[in-house]
């Protein structure tokens, strides 16, 4: 027997799902990272897991809403399924900005494009990183690429416009975003 939901629409915002993927890239880049502030301590420290079970459960609930009843495991798995890496990927990008802390990345890497020496030794171009990252959220907002794109995709993006190739190569080796394919759900029975 189908449960029907009903109750108000939460607070907080979905992180993915259908119409937000526009308002998340407008306010990731509203603001330059150099202006946000550099205290690490006040800079929460999450879990990518913890905060990945919390969106596959307001998925679940708005999956719920529009079908007017619970979907019940359904809407959690399908959140994995198709927001998992991206999410992570998004994560990654928010850790390496010095936005938000997260326990399952290496500390080192915190706020590291926050480093004008970093960006510097990185770059030589701050230009260049600002358009790579900018390719790299374009490829996060777009929802056919399930988690984005791949450095493969960036490098031929980079090859058709002519872009120095070794300087493409050392942010990416930088950014690292393949440091989130190694983090799978916990074993709670997500896939």
């Amino acid at each position: 027997m189908r449960r029907r939901c009903d109750g108000a629409v939460p607070p907080c915002l979905l992180l993915f799902g259908p119409g937000t993927a526009d308002r998340l890239l407008a306010i990731v880049m509203a603001q330059p990272v150099a202006m946000l502030p550099m205290t690490h301590d006040l800079v929460p420290t999450v879990s990518v897991f913890d905060e990945g079970e919390r969106e596959a459960h307001r998925h679940k609930w708005l999956e719920s809403e529009k079908r007017g009843w619970d979907v019940g495991r359904w809407g959690i798995e399908d959140w994995y399924r198709t927001h998992w890496p991206r999410f992570l990927r998004h994560k990654r990008l928010e850790h390496l900005q010095g936005r938000i802390r997260c326990r399952e990345f290496p500390d080192r890497d915190f706020g590291m494009l926050r480093d004008p020496q970093v960006v510097q030794r990185v770059a030589r171009q701050p230009e260049l990183l600002d358009l790579v990252l900018h390719r790299i959220y374009d490829g996060l907002a777009n929802p056919q690429l399930k988690g984005g794109f791949e450095n493969l995709h960036l490098v031929c993006w980079a090859q058709d416009r002519q872009l120095p190739i070794d300087s493409i190569l050392e942010i990416l080796t930088a950014i690292n975003l393949n440091e989130t394919h190694h983090l799978v759900p916990h074993a709670s029975g997500h896939s």
